[in-house]
């Protein structure tokens, strides 16, 4: 019976110590809203770009990269967006942004020789469109993602 046991354990350990480090946190960077409308909103894609309407973009941000590993060579991972449109807040509250769309560098990555890969995710954030102004702040979430393997 151990022998067995060992067995089962020598082919499954490649996926035992996988992990998923943040080497960079998603920023949208400083930005100034001219106009909470309805359609105020950035976009910053996974390469750095950005898109905005009713926002000055002051001082530039960067996507999310994720590193993934432990995985076992050549590995594909699928990734995908929960769905979920995640509140951007303050600590003492007011206004919110709400994020929306993750932009994915790639759906699908697959691991490199030594069980590795990144990913880079960008994101969609839109105002509150009530009319009502942004108070000068730092303002965070957590995102959610869907991993399959």
């Amino acid at each position: 019976m151990s022998k067995y046991f060992f067995l089962f354990f020598l082919i499954f350990s490649n996926y035992t110590l996988a992990d998923i480090s943040v080497i960079d946190a998603l920023n949208f960077g400083t930005i100034v809203i001219v106009k909470n409308t309805p359609d105020t909103s950035m976009t910053l894609f996974p390469n750095g770009a950005t898109t905005t309407r009713n926002i000055h973009v002051m001082q530039v941000g960067q996507p999310a990269e994720l590193l993934f590993e432990g995985y076992g060579p050549g590995v594909q991972i699928n990734v995908s967006d929960t769905g979920t449109q995640q509140p951007m807040r303050r600590v003492n509250g007011g206004n919110e942004f709400t994020i929306n769309n993750l932009i994915f560098s790639r759906t699908t990555i697959t691991t490199n020789a030594y069980g590795m890969a990144t990913l880079k995710i960008g994101a969609q954030l839109k105002t509150s469109g009530n009319g009502l102004n942004y108070l000068d702040d730092s303002y965070s979430t957590t995102a959610e993602i869907t991993i399959a393997y």
